[in-house]
């Protein structure tokens, strides 16, 4: 891990606004990353209603081990 991003609000929903905003603008060089699989999760429907748990994971990544709808990683 080469970083840490949190986030807060003062609810949910605006915890997760701001995360979207600061992956949406986090740069990071040289790498790939795990951004667009985060930003795929933060507009999940299960997600966004709070119905996720320790499997949300496993249920919701491609048979690659990638996130669905991602081939792959983004390098920015």
């Amino acid at each position: 891990m080469i970083a840490k991003l949190v986030t807060h609000g003062k609810d949910r929903s605006e915890a997760i606004a701001r995360m979207a905003r600061a992956l949406g603008e986090m740069e990071i060089d040289g790498i790939d990353t795990t951004i667009p699989y985060h930003r795929e999760i933060l507009s999940h429907p299960e997600f966004l209603a709070g119905r996720i748990d320790t499997r949300f994971v496993e249920r919701n990544k491609s048979g690659n081990g990638k996130a669905a709808g991602h081939d792959q990683a983004e390098t920015r």
